[in-house]
């Protein structure tokens, strides 16, 4: 249900009958997810608000577990006939996850308290994850582009309050992300938000290991 503002509307356009809301094939992977940022108050000029919680939980590994069993449950309904073999691949699936987990808690330890400025607000299950502090957005609000006056208050806030870091992630534009992190002092990040966004990150795993490192190496070399 995160995504409730485009959802809807795709899923009218995809015309099938068997992936609508409540259909067996409806699988909603943020059913197992603790949701963050879920508004107090809805409100249009604050931008794209979910009235559900942030939706980007696909960034930190406890989301990919609790999207992972959801969609095991969803081939279940599906295919009944078959449940188990699904249920042996989570497990499988979830081992494998844990593991990472074990390794990405101990190598994440630098960025503990390291606050990140990012374009848009996506990547606060990330800095939950591994103790970093989401300090802003280069966006205003969710959505809604940023002005100048905007951009010159939060690069003198992060000169302000020690922020050493910028992400921008792949799907935003570059310039004005350089252009805040050059300003303020910042190393830039640029990171993806899906697993496939850049070679490296072919599957889940190698996705979190990626944005994992990278962020590492900018705050180990600030």
């Amino acid at each position: 249900e995160a995504e409730h503002a485009f959802l809807p509307a795709l899923l009218d356009a995809a015309k099938n009958p068997r992936i609508i809301r409540d259909a067996p094939g409806y699988i909603d992977c943020s059913v197992y997810v603790t949701v963050l940022e879920v508004p107090t108050r809805l409100d249009r000029a604050l931008g794209d608000q979910h009235p559900m919680g942030n939706p980007h939980y696909n960034v930190s590994p406890e989301g990919g577990k609790a999207a992972a069993r959801a969609i095991a449950d969803g081939l279940g309904r599906l295919y009944p006939e078959h449940q188990a073999v699904f249920q042996r691949n989570l497990d499988a699936y979830l081992a494998q996850l844990d593991a990472a987990a074990v390794r990405w808690e101990k190598e994440a330890a630098p960025l503990h308290g390291q606050k990140l400025v990012s374009y848009h607000p996506d990547l606060v299950y990330f800095a939950e994850a591994f103790g970093m502090v989401p300090f802003g957005t280069i966006e205003i609000r969710a959505g809604i582009d940023p002005t100048p006056s905007h951009i010159a208050e939060l690069e003198e806030s992060m000169r302000k309050n020690n922020v050493k870091i910028v992400v921008r992630e792949l799907q935003y534009p570059a310039g004005l992300a350089e252009s805040v992190a050059q300003t303020a002092g910042a190393k830039l990040v640029e990171l993806p938000v899906m697993s496939g966004g850049l070679p490296e990150t072919k599957d889940y795993i190698s996705f979190l290991d990626y944005n994992l490192r990278t962020m590492l190496k900018a705050v180990q070399g600030s």
